[in-house]
């Protein structure tokens, strides 16, 4: 399809310990339309489905188990749990809150309790109207508040949360039982991800000199239009084509070695110079 996938599985480490990660896969493709290789970012969400599961198995008891629930939340990292009553007249009081908030926004618990103010002045603002649009849905409606958004930590950093509340409709008016949860890191990575592809293929666009890609057996499996038009190759013909073939030969060992140098130190820069054989002067 072209497109990005997204998913999540179990694995367990080697000592048997199970855990949950959120995977995305990315194809790259070339300006051909050919794929190139995958991009892909792993994130743990242990924490994330654990918190979930809780929250799922306290919902009918959160009122009568409030110290229960403020020793879990503890043993949540960057999380934080809370039941927010929105009354008819619109006000927001936090009846409950877990201290856990403090290591999101830099705001306590007690401060948010006494003034809800406190949490929902530090919304980011370009964020406010699709925040209020979910939010009204959900009273409307009594369906589920989930939205990702940005809110201002009190030391001046802006980051990325995760909120998620089920409401129930109390006399006073609507009650929220939910959490919410510092996604900061997953965010940035998608970010970084996301940025990894635009530099790439600015690369490939905007290059004046050689780009190629070559396998471990030696043959090209990527190279940009100005190396196939200098070496006049075509895509197709490039991808049966060995690096070597287009080395002058008293190059071939010395790229030998460096290949073997790549094979053994991944990830280190090996810079060296090698003479090319053009097909134009055979």
């Amino acid at each position: 399809r072209k497109e990005p996938v997204q998913f999540q599985l179990i694995n367990y480490s080697k000592w048997g310990i199970k855990y949950w990660v959120e995977s995305r896969i990315e194809p790259v493709f070339n300006k051909d339309g050919v794929l190139t290789n995958f991009m892909a970012i792993q994130v743990e969400i242990t924490d994330k489905k654990y918190t979930d599961e809780m929250l799922i198995r306290q919902a009918a008891h959160i009122q009568q188990a409030n110290q229960q629930l403020v020793n879990l939340s503890e043993n949540i990292p960057k999380g934080a749990i809370y039941q927010l009553l929105i009354k008819h007249s619109g006000e927001r009081i936090f009846l409950f809150i877990s201290a856990g908030i403090f290591n999101i926004v830099g705001v306590s618990a007690q401060e948010i309790m006494a003034d809800a103010n406190q949490l929902y002045q530090r919304q980011y603002e370009p964020d406010l109207m699709a925040i209020r649009d979910a939010e009204e849905k959900a009273l409307q409606q009594k369906l589920n508040f989930r939205y990702e958004f940005r809110m201002w930590h009190r030391d001046g950093r802006l980051i990325w949360v995760h909120a998620s509340s089920k409401p129930r409709p109390v006399e006073e008016g609507m009650l929220f039982d939910g959490f919410v949860i510092d996604i900061t890191e997953r965010k940035e990575a998608e970010q970084a991800l996301f940025q990894s592809k635009k530099y790439f293929e600015s690369l490939v666009r905007s290059q004046t000199n050689y780009l190629i890609r070559i396998s471990p057996d030696g043959y090209f499996t990527f190279a940009n239009d100005r190396f196939l038009l200098k070496h006049q190759l075509s895509p197709h013909t490039l991808l049966v084509t060995s690096f070597e073939k287009n080395l002058y030969t008293d190059d071939h060992l010395k790229a030998k070695q460096i290949f073997a140098s790549c094979v053994n130190d991944p990830g280190k820069v090996f810079p060296v110079t090698l003479r090319s054989v053009l097909a134009e002067y055979d």
